[in-house]
Order: C-alpha cells, then structure tokens, then sequence
C-alpha cells in the first residue's frame, strides 16, 4: 500500500511514527525513515496482516543479538500493512555506491572510499549474513536495497534491512529474489532460498560493487537482445571473468586485471583477484551456476 500523502503510521502498540523520507523501494514496499533515524518503517504494497504478523512473531523470537540487522519492533496497525524496525542514523543504501557519474569514474571511485572501504562495507555485511546462517537462519533477498552502509565515507557499518523474509526453511513457493541476485536453481523454480542462495546473491552483490557491472551482464548481452538478460540472470551465460569463455566479457565498468577483460583495455591492478582479495564472486560462478554445492559460503 502506497499513500503519497501519508505523513505518519500508528502501530500495534499505539506508538506514533512520523514519516521522514524514503530510503528504499522494492518489489514487496517502500521502507522509510522515521524522523529522528532511529527507526524505519517498512510498507508492504500488498499481503496477508495475519502472515505478517506471524512472521513477526517468528523473527522477534530470534536471537539476532550482536548481528548489524534491522530487527522489528512492532506491526502496524490496520488498515497499513507493515511493520516498524530499528535503524542507525547515517545510513544509504548500498546501491549509491553502484551508481557512478559519467564521468571522472576512478576519481569518484576514491573520494568514496575507494577499494578499502568497499571491502570493508562488504565485510560486515557479510559478516550479518553468516550470523543469520549461524543461527539456523536464511536471509533470502540480499540486494542493493537490502544493505545499508555508513552515509560518512570514514564510517564503515553496514546493516541488513527487510527481515521479514527471514526463515528456517526453503520452500519454492515462498522464493522471494531481487531481480539479478536470484540464484540459478531459485530462478528456475527448483528449489526454495538457502544460505547457497544467499552465498550466490552476496557473490553477485561483492562483483557489483568492486567493479560497477554485474558478473553476467557482459557487452554480449548489453549489446544483444532482451532476452539474453534473462538467460544471464538465470546463469546460462558465461560470467565475465571466464577463463576459458571470453564471449561475454565486460568493458564497462572499473578498469581492473584479470580473465574476461579485453586486449587493449586500461586495467587496476589492485582489482585484480588473488589470493588475498576478493575470490567469491568468481568462485561461484566458474561452478556455481551449474551446482549450489561448490559456492563459497
């Protein structure tokens, strides 16, 4: 449910949330900041209250202590269907950092940061997804709108937002994915989230956002029919790093070292992988696409 004019929601508990600003929209809500940036209330566009509050009743019965996550707090009440969750002040979607100018790319690339701090924006948040996976628990839909990092370029905290897909079980009629993230088995409806998935959807995530293009979004299907986006999502293509398959190599994106990178093309050494640097996207999709099981978790 979406009201332009809505200002402020009342939940469960009679509590008053004024309504700030968006800071995130998805296929399943929008979830905005409440004034003062210590909460942020998440409005789905349409669902069972009944299920979510269940869900609630699931996720508030974790132990999610000590992991960087947006827990709730309350449901909403009737007619609004959602709930209110904590936050940290100072937060944006990871996604701003996926969104580079179109020009002076590697000078924007260090006034935010630069390669260490996305490492370590990565880091911790990988670090709330192994905490869930510690737990017994599944994520489910790891995407730029789903990570929230540090706003200040000298901070690096990063929190998962949008736990009500939190769950113990994989079931594929409950698959829930952001378009690009869904894992393989998952996009084909073979099988419900895991933390294979989740492995998959962060690999994808880690690519994004230490190189600016998506590991099967290659020139062969930017420069090709619609379709083949959807073949490459469903992983059917070679990822652009492939050793052996440099048919859907990538010139977009940072200039870095390493398979897939055309003759000729400026390359960043410090992006190339090795064996202290980033190895999980490229580790889940030299055998990930075609079996779960060899993903880096």
């Amino acid at each position: 449910m979406e009201n332009p004019h809505l200002n402020e929601v009342t939940d469960e508990n009679n509590a008053v949330h004024r309504l700030e600003h968006k800071i995130g929209v998805g296929g399943q809500g929008v979830v905005w900041l409440v004034k003062g940036g210590r909460r942020v209330v998440k409005l789905l566009r349409r669902g069972d209250p009944e299920a979510l509050r269940r869900q609630f009743l699931f996720v508030r019965r974790l132990d999610l202590s000590g992991l960087h996550v947006a827990r709730p707090l309350a449901v909403l009440k009737p007619p609004l269907v959602g709930y209110v969750a904590e936050f940290l002040g100072d937060m944006t979607p990871l996604g701003a950092l996926l969104r580079p100018p179109a020009t002076d790319l590697l000078r924007w690339h260090i006034e935010t940061g630069g390669l260490r701090r996305r490492l370590r924006l990565l880091a911790h948040a990988g670090r709330a997804i192994l905490g869930l996976h510690g737990r017994g628990v599944i994520y489910g839909d790891v995407s730029h709108h789903n990570v929230f990092v540090s706003e200040p370029v000298a901070a690096h905290e990063a929190w998962l937002i949008d736990l009500d897909n939190l769950s113990h079980e994989s079931d594929p009629r409950r698959a829930i994915y952001t378009p690009g993230y869904g894992a393989p088995e998952v996009v084909a409806g073979t099988a419900g989230c895991t933390s294979l998935s989740d492995a998959w959807a962060f690999a994808v995530l880690a690519w994004q956002t230490l190189t600016l293009t998506h590991p099967f979004l290659g020139d062969l299907v930017h420069d090709g029919e619609p379709e083949l986006e959807e073949r490459a999502f469903a992983g059917k293509l070679p990822w652009v790093g492939h050793a052996s398959d440099p048919r859907n190599a990538c010139t977009r994106g940072l200039p870095r070292a390493g398979p897939g990178q055309p003759p000729g093309r400026p390359r960043c050494p410090h992006l190339r992988a090795g064996p202290r640097r980033p190895q999980a996207a490229p580790g889940c999709r030299r055998s990930g696409s075609n079996a779960c099981t060899p993903r880096p978790t």
